[in-house]
Formats: C-alpha cells, sequence, structure tokens
C-alpha cells in the first residue's frame, strides 16, 4: 500500500512543479528560468557525487554528457515555450504522452 502513497505523491508534486513553472515563467525569461534548474539540479548532483566517490569515467563519457546535455537544453526551452504560450490543461498531457 506503500506504493499508493508513493503515487499520489508524485503526481502532487508533478502537478505543483507545472503550476510552478507556468506562474515563473509570467515574470522570468524561459532561458533564466532554464539555465536555473540546470544550475540547481548540477549543484545537487555534484554535491552527491562528491559525498558518493565520484565514479571512474570512461572514454565515452565526454561525447555522451555533450549529446545528452544539447538534447535537454532543447527540450527544456520547447517545453518551457510551450507552457508559456498555452494553458496547463492543454499542455500537460501532451508533455506526458
Amino acid at each position: 500500500m506503500l506504493w499508493f502513497v508513493f503515487a499520489i505523491l508524485g503526481a502532487l508534486f508533478d502537478a505543483t512543479y507545472y503550476a510552478a513553472i507556468k506562474k515563473l515563467l509570467k515574470n522570468v525569461d524561459q532561458y533564466v528560468l532554464a539555465s536555473g534548474v540546470f544550475l540547481i539540479s548540477f549543484t545537487i548532483l555534484f554535491l552527491i557525487s562528491v559525498i558518493k566517490g565520484i565514479p571512474e569515467i570512461g572514454p565515452a563519457f565526454y561525447s555522451s554528457v555533450l549529446f545528452t546535455g544539447v538534447l535537454n537544453i532543447v527540450a527544456i526551452i520547447l517545453y518551457f515555450k510551450a507552457l508559456k504560450i498555452t494553458d496547463l490543461s492543454l499542455s500537460v498531457p501532451m508533455l506526458a504522452f
């Protein structure tokens, strides 16, 4: 039954995230907001890696990080543009799909 609690909390936090992004996009530029999201994510993940220990880096690591980074930047900018110009009830189901 613990899965039910996690499912409800996940849905609640996801809806809160979408609503907060929609509200922030009225006052903040989408590029600044995307930069903030990536900076906070990087900081948290870097601190966790330092605490747990940084794993050994293989030869394909840097090309993978570059490719994934570019894809994520393009995706989040398009994602924020969609949230900025449409209603949440229209954009969130399409983004979830």
